[in-house]
């Protein structure tokens, strides 16, 4: 099971910029409708790695991690990597994240 740990630090909290944070949940394969793969690049764009650098980590072409990060971007209805992050910022920071209703 994979579970996002961004710049994870000897106390357990999660560094992002010059910030730290403890998460109060883990995200898991199914959560958010993402799968393992989704859920590692969606790891490595906490971490602020260029596409680039997740697929040499990820051990991908980059033209896979391309395809990973559209996944993301359609399932979790944003449109660049810093929406990606705000998601996965929140949901792991314990926010009840609520679908809208794209009908009305």
């Amino acid at each position: 099971m994979t579970r996002i740990t961004s710049s994870m630090t000897t106390s357990g909290a999660r560094r992002i910029g010059r910030f730290e944070y403890a998460p109060s949940r883990q995200l898991v394969p199914g959560d958010l409708g993402l799968s393992e793969r989704e859920i590692e690049t969606l790891n490595l764009i906490l971490e602020e790695l260029p596409l680039r650098q997740i697929a040499e980590r990820m051990e991908l072409s980059l033209h896979t991690v391309d395809t990973f990060k559209r996944r993301l971007f359609e399932k979790l209805g944003v449109n660049t990597l810093a929406g990606a992050a705000v998601i996965a910022t929140a949901y792991l920071a314990g926010m009840a994240l609520q679908p809208l209703d794209n009908a009305a």
